[in-house]
């Protein structure tokens, strides 16, 4: 996963040619939202304790480099971001035999500027956020577990913003930092993880939907969706592809000797795909989506594993077009197959419980479109599956309810690839302004 981004970072990094501040020009759909990637680096101090073995450890200091995925929207008031840990740098021997990683993992914000993000100026900004916190020990002798706990953020900080670039600096608190750690099968140990990170990050600005502007201000972009409606070209199949995160509202939870120190699934990232048709006039979508994805959770030897694998049929309905942000909603039905497994250590411990049910749910979100004749938009799905129950390792009903953000998908419109080009080319010939 973190080749991948990386991978998408020097892709993408030099798109952006356009020196001017775009939404500061007019407010208007082209101008609404602008995607960023960045790089930073995020640093804890020494704090926090782990109070086990009769005494207790303090954390030391810790400073992790991350990946930055993210979009300012509502003209530079509101930023939707995502950070990915590349790494954590820190002392980790606990004690002659145990050690141990701590990193504060990745995490989703959103934040919001009173006054717009300006070229050459310094705009304060305040956010929330929901943190994944990761910590294992690795012990000589009784082994690794590793645990992963989400936690809500409070963000403040201080943005400088010049030539399609962004320095940001921040602070985040962590109100809610006192957890519950085994250090063996029996006892759980407390744990006060730092309260306080403070980070600083440089952002790179790229837009995708100002090419469009021209046309929809001279007319030419609405003219030609009518000419293309009535040739029925606009109603179309479509491709998704992109990567969500799941997150389990409910899971498994063991009480009988070594299971009881497991811990709980929490989240996974796996890919998303999705095919299907959009209908124009009724402005509505149907199609099927794939998800699948594996979750392990260990504790000194004994592991369990949940795989999912879903096929659902979606329908939703864009409900407006609010000057490119265009939200939706409506209703998917999948059919999931789960399977649950024990292991102590390389060997399984009995059957692998199989679950197969129709799981209704929820779909909503949103759409940035820059234009009525788009042929591929950036597009944000999350998913809502209540009530899922499946048949964990100790032959027990336990609901794994899922709670699912796509936050960037790629959908594309093949048929509108082809038919478009020729459509405003031929516009074009005739006088129109693109």
């Amino acid at each position: 996963m973190k080749q991948y981004f990386l991978l998408v970072v020097l892709s993408l990094w030099n798109l952006s040619q356009v020196q001017a501040q775009l939404y500061t020009e007019r407010k208007n759909q082209h101008r609404f939202a602008q995607t960023y990637l960045g790089l930073g680096a995020q640093y804890a101090p020494s704090g926090g304790q782990l109070f086990w073995n009769d005494g207790q450890s303090a954390f030391p200091h810790m400073v992790a480099p991350r990946l930055t995925i993210g979009g300012l929207h509502f003209w530079g008031h509101v930023d939707f971001q995502m950070n990915f840990a590349l790494s954590h740098l820190t002392n980790r021997q606990l004690d002659p035999q145990t050690q141990f990683e701590y990193s504060s993992g990745s995490d989703l914000n959103v934040r919001f500027y009173p006054w717009a993000i300006k070229f050459g100026a310094i705009r304060p900004y305040v956010g929330i956020g929901v943190n994944f916190t990761t910590f294992t020990l690795d012990h000589e002798f009784l082994g690794f577990r590793g645990d992963i706990y989400m936690q809500t953020t409070a963000t403040a900080g201080l943005s400088f913003a010049f030539k399609n670039w962004q320095v940001n600096a921040e602070a985040n608190w962590f109100p809610f930092n006192k957890k519950t750690f085994y250090t063996n099968h029996q006892d759980a140990a407390t744990m006060v993880l730092p309260p306080l990170y403070v980070s600083l990050g440089v952002a790179r600005y790229f837009d995708v939907t100002l090419r469009e502007e021209k046309g929809m201000e001279s007319g030419s972009t609405l003219a030609l969706e009518e000419e293309l409606k009535a040739d029925k070209k606009l109603s179309c199949f479509s491709i998704g592809i992109g990567a969500s995160t799941t997150f389990f509202l409910s899971a498994p939870k063991f009480s009988t000797g070594a299971r009881a120190s497991v811990p709980r699934h929490k989240s996974e990232i796996h890919p998303d795909l999705g095919i299907g048709y959009f209908f124009h006039r009724a402005n509505m979508h149907v199609g099927l989506s794939y998800r699948w994805f594996q979750s392990g959770v260990e504790s000194y030897g004994v592991e369990h594993l949940i795989r999912r694998q879903s096929l659902a049929i979606e329908g939703y309905k864009f409900l407006l077009n609010y000057k490119g942000f265009v939200p939706f909603v409506g209703l998917t039905i999948g059919l999931e197959r789960w399977a649950m497994a024990e292991f102590i250590g390389n060997e399984q411990v009995g059957a692998t419980q199989r679950t197969q049910m129709i799981a209704p749910g929820l779909i909503f979100g949103w759409d940035i479109l820059a234009s009525p004749l788009e042929t591929w938009v950036l597009r944000t799905n999350l998913r809502y599956y209540p009530f899922q129950t499946i048949t964990d390792v100790e032959g027990k009903q336990s609901r794994v309810d899922q709670f699912e953000f796509n936050f960037i998908q790629a959908v594309f419109y093949p048929q509108r690839m082809v038919h478009i080009p020729k459509a405003k080319k031929a516009a074009k010939e005739a006088g129109a302004i693109f």
